[in-house]
């Protein structure tokens, strides 16, 4: 918890037969290296390492609820500005599962 910013954003959104959850922080931002190491991990080629210079449990577990909904995950995130983690799903009807998607802008 000592790596949490003081400052963030959380929304919902829900329209007809999608949603959308999406948490900003004002954190220091992901680096290139880092968005190979999510996607290493979620491609499962390598376990993960959960702790203070690993990942958190909660990206794990929402990439994790992602993949068994069919939702698209995406992580945006800048050096020094923040990271923004996006969740989309229909809602209603069976969904293909698609892959998580990485933007990082350093």
């Amino acid at each position: 918890m000592n790596r949490l910013p003081l400052f963030g954003k959380v929304s919902l959104t829900a329209i007809p037969d999608q949603a959308s959850i999406q948490v900003e922080d004002s954190g220091e931002g992901v680096a290139s290296y880092q968005l190979n190491y999510f996607q290493k991990v979620f491609s499962g080629k390598l376990k993960p390492r959960v702790g203070s210079h690993g990942m958190g449990l909660g990206l794990l577990l929402i990439n994790d609820f992602a993949l068994r909904n069919g939702a698209v995950l995406s992580l945006n995130s800048q050096i020094g500005q923040g990271t923004t983690i996006s969740v989309q799903m229909q809602l209603g009807k069976t969904v293909e599962k698609k892959p998580t998607q990485y933007v990082n802008i350093n």
